[in-house]
């Protein structure tokens, strides 16, 4: 950490060096402190997509949900493929309570990188807050027991949302070599 500050110190305009302690800091839980540094990086190099996203996951840590979204859609304007941003955002959009938004991008996430199993499981978990009350609850206690999934399927009735979550959640763990399907 002292090396960047002594770098910054020499030359405040070296926007690496902010970046640079901005991501140390960022590692290290001081969220905020990584805020300042990432928008003093931006000041002189305002088109660094990665600013952008670890900027966005900092004001994530803190609960800025808001501010995340945008910064990872900075992000997407200068690159529209970049994975972490698109997943990072659909991530925040679920914690807003934009589930509609969050689906929206983890299928685009999806339809870019097939093979994502994260963003298989994360778009399959974006749908159970649609769930009824009952089934949500159900589905929360199973997987914090560890229950199979076949047991969650059976107690859950067909609906459009069950079933886009489970073919969702069977794809990630295909994907990620499990065995069996969950119906």
């Amino acid at each position: 950490m002292a090396d960047f500050s002594e770098s910054i110190r020499l030359n405040p305009d070296n926007a690496l060096a902010y970046d640079e302690r901005g991501f140390a800091l960022m590692k290290l839980g001081q969220h905020m402190q990584a805020i300042n540094d990432f928008s003093s990086s931006f000041e002189m190099n305002p088109l660094n997509v990665k600013t952008f996203v670890n900027r966005g996951t900092s004001h994530a840590k803190v609960g800025n949900y808001a501010q995340a979204v945008a910064d990872y859609d900075e992000a997407l304007k200068i690159d529209p493929t970049h994975a972490s941003a698109m997943h990072n955002r659909a991530v925040a959009l679920t914690k807003l309570g934009m589930l509609q938004q969050a689906l929206d991008g983890f299928s685009r996430l999806i339809e870019k990188y097939p093979e994502d199993a994260n963003a298989h499981f994360c778009r399959g978990s974006a749908y159970v807050p649609l769930f009824s009350a009952e089934r949500r609850s159900l589905v929360i206690l199973c997987f914090s027991l560890r229950c199979n999934a076949p047991f969650v399927c059976a107690r859950l009735d067909a609906m459009g949302e069950h079933e886009a979550a489970v073919e969702d959640y069977t794809r990630a763990l295909d994907l990620e070599g499990s065995v069996g399907s969950w119906r």
